[in-house]
């Protein structure tokens, strides 16, 4: 079922959005105060990150990134610490390339800033990040930058075959999965000994190469789920590292996994709108669950708690530029649902 499009005005938080945000290097005395945890978004070529409180659905903040003046390219790389109130970030200050640790707690904001090496790659896509938060992933050209959580440096660069598109942390955190798409590969790496083997991603359903392009992992961590180019998608037995199966749907993106349902958002993007959706990571990995957008919008990513309640993020098209409106979880094509924010907005963790 399509949706019908939200409307493109107005605003929903009684002018929320206009508060202005804690002044450089003076703390953040102005934001709200908020329980943690929440859904935290990087607002791209803003130097902001705006917090969405879980229990209502609404922004509650808009916090500064990086305090004084700086030129900000991004965040375009995002992943939240699992058991610390951390979110790591890859982006651009002042044409350097940086690896930033932002703190969720109760004067949050950016902790600690390390240069990163450069060719490092800043644009769009997410972290990966070991189970009890001690290793980063970062992707680079022909390469992952391995970073230390406790140390905030570089402590190991795995040398790949070509360029990774996408990657996650799986059987509990021994192995990182690996798209490579121009090669037609999967890198399986083992996080201890940084040890790469590489595995030809075989025939799938719409296409005879895979070229897997985007990666999901299972709540368990057992399973792996890939997205290909060409919107061919497979799953993956991390431990035995073999197929065992594929999507019966097209797909190019792996938007969000629900660990309630034990099921795994994918989304497919064309000129006519784009189609979401929810499978099952049980055999034969069956469709749940769908709906649709009509263009220009598409669900770009996805984030959910532990009890199962998540937000998408959908970029629309406005006379400013790229925007972006929220869904609240359950995923609905009820445009009542939609959450607006008026800010060029196309990824969202929900970090403690």
């Amino acid at each position: 079922m399509y949706a019908a499009p939200p409307p493109e005005s107005g605003c929903c938080w009684g002018g929320a959005l206009t508060a202005p945000p804690a002044t450089p290097d003076s703390g953040s005395g102005n934001r709200p105060t908020l329980s943690a945890p929440a859904f935290y978004l990087p607002i791209g070529g803003a130097n902001e990150i705006a917090v969405v409180d879980p229990t209502t659905d609404e922004v509650k903040a808009i916090d500064p990134l990086i305090r004084g003046f700086h030129v900000v390219s991004g965040p375009n790389l995002i992943v939240a610490d699992p058991v610390r109130p951390r979110i790591y970030l890859v982006a651009t200050v002042d044409g350097t390339p940086k690896f930033l640790v932002f703190s969720t707690g109760l004067r949050p904001g950016v902790t600690s800033s390390t240069t990163l090496p450069s060719q490092t790659v800043t644009g769009g896509g997410r972290l990966a990040i070991t189970p009890k938060g001690g290793k980063v992933f970062v992707p680079a050209v022909n390469s992952i930058l391995v970073m230390s959580s406790v140390s905030k440096g570089l402590v190991n660069t795995i040398s790949l075959a070509s360029q990774p598109n996408a990657f996650v942390v799986a059987d509990n955190g021994l192995k990182l999965f690996v798209a490579l798409p121009d090669k037609n590969e999967v890198a399986i790496v083992d996080t201890a000994t940084y040890h790469v083997k590489l595995l030809r991603a075989g025939h799938c359903a719409f296409s005879k190469q895979c070229r897997p392009r985007d990666a999901g992992v299972s709540p368990d961590t057992s399973l792996v789920v890939f997205t290909g180019s060409n919107g061919s998608g497979f799953v993956m037995d991390a431990r035995s590292e073999s197929v065992v199966g594929q999507l019966p749907v097209k797909a190019q993106d792996v938007l969000g996994v629900d660990p309630v349902r034990n099921s795994v958002w994918v989304g497919e993007r064309g000129f006519g709108g784009s189609a979401q959706y929810e499978i099952s990571w049980q055999p034969p990995f069956q469709v749940i669950g769908s709906f649709g957008l009509r263009r220009p919008k598409s669900v770009s990513d996805a984030a959910f708690t532990p009890s199962g309640q998540g937000l998408a993020v959908v970029p629309v098209s406005g006379s400013a530029g790229e925007k972006a409106v929220l869904i609240p979880s359950p995923f609905s094509s009820d445009p009542s649902r939609f959450i607006h924010t008026g800010l060029p907005i196309d990824l969202i963790v929900y970090a403690l």
